[in-house]
């Protein structure tokens, strides 16, 4: 079949009146699977809480790591996972998921506050003491942070400070 120039100007003219139908059909549709998927990170992340607070540790970790596959660069399910490993002992796991976390989210205060606890049981206390001011910058009375700067008063001998806090 041999299509005439005005064949061709037809079927030119139609499309843009489809196009644009289309064009938003596709962006609602994208949208709505964004959602969506938002939605399902949440889900999971709460479902991980609330399993944690039920000492349902197994059944947590599961679900936070779904959140993790949704929503990879997000700090929160990965700070959850380092207290789930910090309480089967699994210290190294739970030091790297921190950390891992306060790379994703930088003001990430209670992140911030197991590494530093982590760093004073390891002696290293200047470390320490560097993260504890980056807690202070991010958020000065945030709980964590208090409980972190008492430990760190406490490990250089200023037990009266520690108390003050």
């Amino acid at each position: 079949m041999i299509l005439s120039c005005n064949d061709v100007h037809r079927a030119a003219r139609g499309l843009p009146a489809l196009a644009i139908p289309l064009a938003i059909f596709l962006l609602v549709l994208l949208m709505a699977g964004c959602s969506d998927r938002q939605a399902m990170f949440d889900r999971h992340v709460s479902k991980g809480r609330s399993l944690i607070e039920q000492g349902r540790t197994a059944q947590a970790g599961v679900e936070l790591r779904n959140a993790m596959r949704l929503q990879p660069d997000h700090a929160e399910p990965l700070y959850l996972v380092g207290t789930l490993a910090e309480a089967d002992r699994n210290f190294q796991s739970a030091f790297l998921h921190y950390r891992r976390a306060l790379e994703l989210d930088a003001t990430h205060v209670r992140a911030m506050s197991r590494i530093a606890l982590f760093l004073l049981l390891a002696g290293n206390v200047d470390e320490a003491k560097a993260m504890v001011d980056r807690i202070d910058a991010a958020d000065p009375n945030s709980l964590p942070g208090r409980a972190a700067k008492v430990g760190l008063l406490a490990a250089k001998g200023q037990v009266a400070e520690a108390i003050a806090v």
